[in-house]
């Protein structure tokens, strides 16, 4: 539980002093991925199917990728990566 809340703190903080990041924000990404993939998919019969295809491709990945990697990755470096994907998400001070 205090790893978990050093964790975060961290996260916060660095949201504080970082702030949103200039260039190359991963939520626009994400975005443009996901208009990319609305106008081919979301056309013509079965769209719930497609709705469900176009989560699946763009949400379930980097939250796979990441558990995997923390599972991998030394204690140190997992918290490191843990802060970094809390100051992209938290967005505080962001978007």
């Amino acid at each position: 539980m205090l790893g978990t809340s050093l964790l975060l703190a961290a996260g916060l903080l660095a949201d504080r002093v970082l702030g949103e990041p200039a260039r190359y924000h991963p939520l626009v990404g994400f975005g443009r991925a996901a208009n990319w993939l609305e106008k081919r998919l979301n056309v013509g019969r079965s769209r719930l199917l497609r709705g469900a295809v176009a989560w699946a491709l763009l949400v379930l990945p980097l939250p796979l990728l990441l558990a995997w990697a923390l599972a991998q990755l030394p204690a140190l470096a997992a918290g490191i990566l843990s802060v970094a994907v809390l100051y992209f998400t938290l967005g505080r001070q962001s978007l």
